[in-house]
C-alpha cells in the first residue's frame, strides 16, 4: 500500500467505525495489510450486496387494492360523528347523500389522511366529495398506506 493511501485510510477510520479493523491492520504490518484490505473489502461487499438484494425486494410494495382501501374509507365514514352509519354505501356523497357541509367534509378527509397515513393537498381534498373519489384517490396514490 502506498504511502498515501495509508494515512488517508487511518483518518478515514478516526471517522468510519467500519474502517476501523482494516486501519488497525495497516498500523502493523505493511504485508498483511494488503491481504486484510481485500478480504475486509470482500466481506463488506458481500453485506452490502445482501442489504441492497433484501431493500430492492421489500421495497417494492405492492399498493392498495381497491376493495381493501374501499373497505377502509367506508369504515372512516361511518364511525364520522355526524354520519348515520345506516345510511352509508359505496355510492354515497358527503354532502348529498349523508348531509355534511364542507367543514365536515374537510375533518372526513381529514380523517382519511389519518388512516391511510399520507397528506392529502389542498386541490385534491377539495375534490373529494364522494366515498368513489376518495377510494380513486387512494388507489392511485402510492403513498398511502
Amino acid at each position: 500500500m502506498n504511502r498515501i493511501a495509508r494515512p488517508a485510510l487511518l483518518r478515514a477510520s478516526a471517522r468510519a467505525p467500519a474502517f476501523a479493523p482494516v486501519a488497525s491492520s495497516l498500523r502493523f504490518s505493511s504485508i498483511s495489510s494488503s491481504a486484510a484490505l481485500s478480504t475486509t473489502f470482500a466481506r463488506r461487499s458481500d453485506a452490502i450486496t445482501t442489504f441492497d438484494y433484501q431493500r430492492r425486494h421489500y421495497g417494492a410494495a405492492a399498493g392498495l387494492s381497491e376493495a381493501d382501501a374501499r373497505e377502509r374509507v367506508i369504515k372512516v365514514v361511518k364511525n364520522f360523528h355526524k354520519v348515520d352509519p345506516n345510511a352509508v354505501n359505496e355510492k354515497s356523497h358527503f354532502i348529498n347523500d349523508l348531509g355534511l357541509d364542507s367543514l365536515d367534509t374537510v375533518e372526513l378527509v381529514l380523517g382519511l389522511e389519518d388512516e391511510f397515513c399520507i397528506e392529502i393537498p389542498e386541490e385534491q381534498a377539495d375534490k373529494i366529495q364522494t366515498i368513489e373519489d376518495a377510494v380513486s384517490y387512494l388507489v392511485t396514490n402510492p403513498a398511502a398506506k
